[in-house]
Formats: structure tokens, C-alpha cells, sequence
């Protein structure tokens, strides 16, 4: 098992404040205590890394919602292109090589394979 440092992967590593595995640097700004007061994040909408953030974070939700609606059965042709199909081929259209885009590009098969089966 080897685990690819974040570093090499677009948008990590130090600049984000994250070490090469992708936790918090011993240095970063965040001291988060079980006695902090909730308050709402200062958000710049036009700032490019919460743009990003937020994308990359959609792709994460839209794959584990189509993965639980295909689970349970309840997910149309159309949901599995938009919530899986899509997000998929957009991972693996991020990573130049390597693991992640391999299985990213496998899951598309599968699920193109199991669309043109007729879906049973």
C-alpha cells in the first residue's frame, strides 16, 4: 500500500495548509478547542480556493448520494449520469495518472456497462 502525498495532487499540499498526507501542518492557523463559541465562517464568494473547495466538495457529495440511491435502487438513468457518471469522469479528468484516476475511470465503465444492461 502506498500512500501518494497530497503535494503531488493539484490544490494541496503546503499552500492549503495542509502537510503532505493531508492533515494540518503544526503550523497552521486553526486552533480548534472543545470551548470555542460557534461562528459563522467569514466567507469571500469570490475567492478562488472556497470556489474550489466547494466544487471539489460537491463532487464528493453528488458521488455518495448516487452511491446510496443506486444501493437502495431508487436512482433513475438520468441521476446515475449526473450524480455518478459525470463526477467520475471529472475525478479521473484531474489526476494525470495513478490510482485515483484508474478507479475513477473503472467506476465509469461499470456504470455505462450496467446502464446499456438495462439497469437489472
Amino acid at each position: 500500500y502506498s500512500q501518494t502525498p497530497l503535494s503531488k495532487i493539484a490544490g494541496c499540499g503546503r499552500k492549503s495548509g495542509l502537510d503532505q498526507y493531508g492533515t494540518l501542518s503544526k503550523n497552521e492557523k486553526f486552533n480548534i478547542t472543545s470551548g470555542d463559541e460557534w461562528q459563522p465562517l467569514p466567507i469571500d464568494r469570490d475567492n478562488e480556493a472556497f470556489s474550489e473547495a466547494l466544487d471539489a466538495s460537491d463532487v464528493v457529495w453528488s458521488i455518495g448520494t448516487g452511491v446510496n440511491a443506486l444501493r437502495e435502487g431508487l436512482i433513475s438513468v438520468q441521476q446515475v449520469k449526473a450524480l455518478l457518471i459525470a463526477p467520475f469522469n471529472r475525478v479521473a479528468s484531474m489526476f494525470a495518472e495513478g490510482i485515483i484516476r484508474e478507479a475513477a475511470k473503472k467506476a465509469t465503465e461499470k456504470l455505462v456497462a450496467f446502464l446499456v444492461s438495462g439497469g437489472s
